[in-house]
Parts: structure tokens; C-alpha cells; sequence
């Protein structure tokens, strides 16, 4: 392999570190080309990364180097055409290979283009055990956990051992979270993934955790994918709100169940880097780091991407705390097997010391059609008024305070409409009151959110049984911003039926 110079035999690529500096590269003059693989299509975060990686290199090396994408390469094409492949609307390699990650990372250990951009999760399989902690189950599952971890002094210890792969890595990329897509019912306890089929692609921590949670994996792509979806091959998808717009059927999203994140590794070939020069590879060096933090400014917030992700059709609901407890004792196992490597064992304890932040993630549905089961059929809960009485003495008979008894029991109204969920009761205590929020409906399973300012507080899920006009409720469960341990008050408060009195007004 040699780096292709423009006006130079492929022999005389390589800057000596005897040449008179001729730009800020270092080196001579000639134009140098760099080919960075990617299995992505057009479109996708990582091609943005890689387009800003060059403008940076143009800019740093007065335009000595220059930078080709090599789109779509895990189907062969890297020789060079900055096109690629055109890709499938659901992801990764265009033409539905399985492994693409992978053979991106052998194209370049393999000298076949100079450079890569491939996830963090694929590495562990070519023999690369550093890159572990990044997806270590549930590890970094919020945005200030995860811009700390690629923007700081755990980058080189997580890239130290790229060497065994035959590259070197130059920076970490950030491209969001990676959450649960269903086509069915939502998951959300680990009971949830007993049987189920999830697309992932391959990895081998990424298989590990699925199969603790009792789920299989497959890694399918293109049209290949999209025909398991639409045969109920495949139940569920683990992936970003940035990808997952594009795919086969609609789907219900766990907002607050974050796997891991998504990092991309810009890698170069050990030959081509000997063969650019320390001078050289120190100028990708820097536009690798000022590029990795143009990406964590132009990265979506995951709120934002959530709202974007339903306005496009999506559902997003919300795991409860003792949800989100139970899965990752579940995951327990893929932990032990981690830290058998020290270094993973060393740096997982690094990131879990660092600050997290609550997720701003909250449920929503689509707002032009309701979303519908994985049969293809409406809600079970339909938009309406409703009716329920919840009597001061079942209340208190239930375990609640006297003073909150009093203040809750009567006859309540439920008004919903389009995600709006609007409550009215009256009692000697309150007289008339009112209180709104929000609600999703995936399936036959409820998630409603009080509105902060909407006069109460709080958060549920259950999953509803109807019965000609009535509701009656099961699965409970408290929903953050509510602690686990208020799940018993929102039991005692849905379990009473529920009867449809109407529609809801225009």
C-alpha cells in the first residue's frame, strides 16, 4: 500500500522526516489523498463527521492533504469513489452485508484504504479489548456522561489498544445514544426481551447483553431487514433516534433506556501512517480533535431528537425506575465477563464516577394518526371522556394519608385528546379542581406524565384490559420524574375501573 500523492509515483509517497517542511504538514509540497472508509450512506451523522474531518485537514495543511470519504465501503467499494454507495433508508451497510463495522476496520488494518471511521462496538471482535467500557451495558447512558468520556483524558487510554487491529486510532466521535425500537410492545423490563428478536449490529458486548435479557440478535440490513420486519421475523431494533426514522415500520422507542452510546473511531493503517510521517499525522491529529468536538456541538439532544423522532411518526415511553434496576441486574453477567480485562475493569470505574444528569427525555406520540400494534391495529385506549369513582374510604382502607384521601376521593372526569390528558374532580377539600398532562398510548399499555404547571404531579404506566366501555388497569407502574416506591399509591389510584361516558369534544 502506498499514500496516493498527487504528481508523485506511489513509491515516493512517504514524507521522510529528512524533507524540507513545505506546509503545515510538514514534508513536501505535493498533494497527499487520504481515503477514510465508512459504512454509512449518504446522510448519516458519521459522513457529516467525516466531510467536517476534511475541511479541517484542508484548512491545518494549506491543502496538502486532502481527505476522500469512501461511502458505503463494507460492499466493496473502496477504491476510492467519494460517492459510495447509495445505502438503504435503515442503516449501516447499504447492500444488507452482515459484519460491516468490521469489514470497514479490515479494509484499513488490510492497507486496502488509509484510513476508517468505525463504532466502537465493532473493535472487541478484531481483538481490540480497550474500546469495551464504551459499551459496557447501561455504562454511559446520559449526554454529560458520554461528551466527558470522548472529549477528555480517557480518550487515549480508550484508543490504546487499536494496535492489535494493525491501526492507530486519532479520535473519538460522538454520535448519540442508543435506545430500544420495538414494532410491537414497548420494552422495558427485562421480561419484556424473553423471545424477542432484535437487529443489532454485530458486537460482541452488544450480543452479550441482549442475550442476559433473553433476547437474540440478528444483523441484518437493507432489504434484508426490512423483509424480517415485515414477515415478524424481527421484533425490535437497537438503535438512535438519528437512524431510526428510516425505518420499515413504525416503532415504540424506550426513552430512558439508553444501551450504550454510539462512538465512532477515526482510525488510520499503521503503513499509511508510517508512511505520512509524524509531521503529517500529527495535522489529523488535530483536525481529528477539533472535529470530535465540532461533533458534540452539532449532536442532537436527545430531547430534541426524541420530539423530532414522534413528530416523524415515532412512540417514546418511558421504562419505571424498578424497571431500569432490573435490567441491569440482568445484565450483571456481561459485567464479570468485562472485567476480567483490567484495563476495561480500570476504565469503567472511571466513568462511573463521572456526574450524571437526568434523562429530559419524556413520552409522546405521533400526532397525525394514532399508533398502532404490532398487528397493525389502532390502541386499545381510545381518545374519549371517561369516568371513575374512587370512594374516601377505599382510600384510606388502601394505605393513603387521611389528608391526601380526602383530597383526591370523588368522582373524577378523564378527558383525552390527542395526547392531552385533562382530569377534573370535586370534594369538600379542593371544591372543583383540575389537572392536565400528557399521555401515550403504545398498544394496549398507557404512560401519562402530569404537566408541571398542569396543577399536579407525577407519572404512570399501565397496561389496560377493555371491556366493551370499561377499563380496568394492570401492570402498574410509577414512571420517572416518580420513584419506584410511589408505585403502590398509583396501584391504590388505578384500580378502580374506568367507563368510556363519551367522545371527547372538538
Amino acid at each position: 500500500m502506498a499514500v496516493a500523492v498527487a504528481g508523485c509515483t506511489a513509491a515516493g509517497a512517504g514524507a521522510e522526516s529528512g524533507d524540507e517542511p513545505g506546509t503545515k504538514a510538514g514534508g513536501s509540497s505535493a498533494v497527499v489523498t487520504l481515503r477514510v472508509a465508512t459504512a454509512d450512506p449518504p446522510g448519516r451523522p458519521g459522513v457529516a463527521q467525516i466531510e467536517e474531518f476534511a475541511r479541517q485537514v484542508d484548512e491545518l495543511s494549506d491543502g496538502s492533504i486532502r481527505v476522500e470519504p469512501v461511502l458505503g465501503a463494507a460492499d466493496g467499494a473502496s477504491g476510492g469513489a467519494s460517492g459510495g454507495a447509495s445505502g438503504g433508508a435503515s442503516g449501516g451497510a447499504s447492500g444488507g452485508s452482515s459484519g460491516w463495522d468490521q469489514e470497514v476496520a479490515r479494509l484499513v488494518s488490510d492497507g486496502e484504504v488509509e484510513m476508517g471511521l468505525v463504532p466502537s462496538r465493532a473493535w472487541a471482535s478484531l481483538g481490540v479489548t480497550s474500546l469495551q467500557a464504551l459499551t459496557a451495558p447501561f455504562l454511559v447512558a446520559d449526554e454529560a456522561v458520554l461528551s466527558t468520556v470522548v472529549s477528555g483524558e480517557l480518550v487515549d487510554p480508550l484508543m490504546s489498544g487499536l494496535d492489535a487491529a494493525g491501526v492507530q486510532g486519532l479520535a473519538l466521535w460522538s454520535e448519540g445514544l442508543r435506545h430500544p425500537f420495538s414494532f410491537g410492545d414497548a420494552l422495558l423490563g427485562p421480561q419484556d426481551y424473553d423471545g424477542v428478536v432484535v437487529r443489532a449490529p454485530a458486537a460482541v458486548t452488544t450480543d452479550a447483553m441482549l442475550a442476559a435479557l433473553g433476547a437474540e440478535t440478528v444483523d441484518l440490513d437493507g432489504p434484508a431487514f426490512t423483509t424480517a420486519v415485515a414477515d415478524g421475523d424481527v421484533d425490535a431494533a437497537e438503535s438512535s433516534f438519528a437512524w431510526v426514522t428510516g425505518f420499515p415500520a413504525p416503532t415504540v422507542a424506550t426513552g430512558n433506556v439508553a444501551y450504550f452510546p454510539k462512538v465512532n473511531v477515526l482510525v488510520i493503517g499503521e503503513e499509511a501512517a508510517a508512511e505520512l510521517g509524524e509531521d503529517r499525522v500529527a495535522v489529523l491529529q488535530e483536525a481529528a480533535a477539533a472535529t470530535a468536538t465540532w461533533a458534540l456541538s452539532q449532536q442532537d439532544r436527545e430531547a430534541e431528537a426524541a420530539r423530532s423522532y414522534c413528530e416523524a411518526g415515532g412512540t417514546v415511553v418511558l421504562a419505571s425506575q424498578a424497571q431500569l434496576d432490573a435490567l441491569r441486574d440482568a445484565v450483571a453477567p456481561v459485567y464479570t465477563d468485562l472485567e476480567q480485562d483490567a484495563l476495561t475493569a480500570d476504565l469503567m470505574e472511571q466513568i462511573e464516577q463521572i456526574p450524571t444528569s437526568p434523562s429530559a427525555i419524556t413520552p409522546c406520540a405521533p400526532t397525525s394518526a394514532p399508533v398502532a400494534n404490532a398487528a397493525g391495529e389502532p390502541p386499545a385506549i381510545a381518545d374519549g371522556v371517561y369516568r371513575y369513582d374512587i370512594p374516601l374510604q377505599y382510600l384510606l382502607d388502601s394505605g393513603i394519608s387521611e389528608s391526601q384521601a380526602r383530597a383526591d376521593a370523588g368522582v373524577a372526569t378523564v378527558t383525552m385528546q390527542d395526547g392531552v390528558y385533562t382530569e377534573q374532580w370535586r370534594n369538600d377539600v379542593v371544591g372543583a379542581k383540575t389537572c392536565s398532562g400528557t399521555y401515550v398510548v403504545a398498544g394496549d399499555r398507557m404512560f401519562m406524565t402530569w404537566t408541571p404547571d398542569g396543577g399536579c404531579v407525577g407519572a404512570w404506566s399501565a397496561r389496560a384490559t377493555v371491556t366493551g366501555d370499561t377499563i380496568t388497569w394492570s401492570e402498574i407502574q410509577a414512571i420517572p420524574p416518580d420513584p419506584p416506591e410511589l408505585t403502590s399509591d398509583w396501584e391504590v389510584y388505578l384500580g378502580v375501573p374506568w367507563r368510556r361516558i363519551g367522545e371527547a369534544a372538538e
